[in-house]
C-alpha cells in the first residue's frame, strides 16, 4: 500500500519536481560560474516511474512517503580533479539547505584497505532565502540528491553500473579482485593528474619569472607563448594598430588558465619553421615586423558585415601571422609555397602573392 501511495504522489508532483530539477541545474551552473569554479559538466535527471518502482520493490518498507526517497530529483557535478570535490561541496553547503543525516561522503566511508566507488552525496532543499523569492517559492517541498565526483570516479561508476557489478559474495572472488585492482589504479591516476596539474602551475610561475629575466633561455612552447602573450607590451601595441587599421575588434581568446593556450602545437611549429626557438626570438621578430604584421592583417582581415557579427579574430592574431610576416619579408614566392606545402593543403600561389603584396609600405 505504501508503494502505491508513493507512486501516486510521484504522479501528482511530477511537473513541479521536473521544474525543480531543471531550475536546480541552472542554479548550480550559475553558482559555479559566479564563484569561478570550473567543472567538467553538470547533469540532472528526474527519476523515471519504473526506476522508482524498482527502488521501492527492492527496499520494502524503507520509504513511507515520497519525501523519504532522496533521489527523485537527481543532480550530478563532475569535477576534473578529486580536490575540487571539496570546493564544490563547500559551495553546496553554503548555498543549499543540506540534510546532514541523509547526506554522505563515500570517501570517508570506504575502508583504508579497500577501493571502489568514491563520491559525495548531498540531500538538499533550497535555502530559506531562495524560497522567499517568487521564482523559487513553488519548490518549498522539493528536494534533490546532488552527487559530486571526479571524471575518473564518474567513469568507474558508469562502467560499474553498465556491467551491473555488485561487490558482494555472488560475484566470483577473482572478478571482485580485478575490480578492486582497477579501482586502485583509477585512484592513483586521480592523484597523479592532480600532481601534474600542480607541477604545470609551478612551471608556469617559473616560466613567467624567466620571461622577465632571461627570455633567451625560455624555449618556445604553448605554455611559454601563452604567458608571453598575456604580458607583452609589443603585442598590445600591434593589436591596437591592427584594430585601428582594419576596424576589427579583437577578442581575447586565451587566458592564464587555458591548457594548452589558443596557440596550438601546429602554430608553434609554424614559428619554429621560420627560425624562432625562444620567447626572445618571438619578441624580437614582433618588434622587427610590427608594421608588416599590420599590413598583412589589413590584407587578410575584414570588419564584420553587421553589428551582430563580432568576427572570429582574437588578440593572438599577430603571433599567428608572425610566420607569414617573416616569409613575406624574405620576399620569396617559392619559400611561402614551401611553407603552405608543409603545413597547409598545398601551395597556394594566389594567396602567396596576396601576402607578398603586403610588403608595399603604401598599403
Amino acid at each position: 500500500m505504501e508503494n502505491n501511495t508513493i507512486l501516486k504522489e510521484y504522479d501528482e508532483k511530477h511537473i513541479v519536481n521536473d521544474e525543480f530539477t531543471n531550475a536546480s541545474k541552472k542554479l548550480l551552473i550559475d553558482l559555479l560560474d559566479q564563484y569561478n569554479i570550473r567543472v567538467h559538466f553538470v547533469d540532472s535527471r528526474l527519476k523515471g516511474k519504473k526506476s522508482l518502482e524498482r527502488k521501492l520493490t527492492s527496499n520494502v518498507g524503507k520509504y513511507k512517503t515520497i519525501e523519504h526517497v532522496p533521489d527523485i530529483c537527481g543532480l550530478r557535478i563532475i569535477t576534473y580533479y578529486p580536490d575540487e570535490i571539496d570546493t564544490v561541496s563547500s559551495l553546496i553547503k553554503n548555498e543549499f539547505d543540506v540534510d546532514p543525516k541523509r547526506s554522505s561522503d563515500k570517501r570517508a566511508l570506504i575502508a583504508p584497505d579497500r577501493f571502489g566507488y568514491i563520491s559525495v552525496h548531498f540531500v538538499v532543499k533550497l535555502s530559506k532565502s531562495r524560497l522567499d523569492l517568487a521564482e523559487y517559492r513553488r519548490f518549498s517541498q522539493c528536494q534533490a540528491e546532488i552527487q559530486v565526483r571526479s571524471i575518473l570516479q564518474h567513469a568507474w561508476a558508469e562502467i560499474e553500473h553498465d556491467l551491473g557489478y555488485k561487490p558482494d559474495s555472488t560475484v566470483p572472488p577473482l572478478i571482485r579482485r580485478r575490480f578492486s585492482r582497477l579501482a586502485s589504479l583509477l585512484e592513483i591516476a586521480d592523484d597523479e593528474f592532480m600532481k601534474i596539474r600542480d607541477d604545470l602551475n609551478d612551471y608556469e610561475k617559473h616560466v613567467e619569472d624567466k620571461i622577465r629575466t632571461s627570455p633567451t633561455k625560455v624555449p618556445l612552447n604553448p605554455t611559454s607563448i601563452k604567458i608571453y602573450m598575456n604580458s607583452s607590451k609589443i603585442i598590445r601595441t600591434i593589436n591596437s594598430d591592427i584594430e585601428r587599421t582594419t576596424h576589427v575588434v579583437l577578442k581575447k581568446k586565451f587566458s592564464t588558465i587555458d591548457v594548452p593556450s589558443i596557440i596550438s602545437r601546429h602554430e608553434i611549429s609554424y614559428l619554429r619553421y621560420v627560425g624562432l626557438k625562444t620567447i626572445a626570438d618571438v619578441d624580437s621578430a614582433l618588434k622587427t615586423h610590427r608594421k608588416l604584421l599590420v599590413r598583412i592583417a589589413k590584407k587578410l582581415m575584414r570588419p564584420p558585415s553587421d553589428r551582430s557579427d563580432k568576427g572570429g579574430w582574437g588578440t593572438d592574431i599577430c603571433v599567428l601571422y608572425l610566420a607569414y610576416a617573416i616569409l613575406v619579408d624574405e620576399g620569396s614566392l617559392n619559400s611561402i609555397n614551401k611553407f603552405f606545402k608543409k603545413f597547409m593543403d598545398g601551395p597556394d600561389s594566389k594567396f602567396a602573392r596576396l601576402l607578398l603584396n603586403a610588403r608595399q609600405k603604401s598599403i
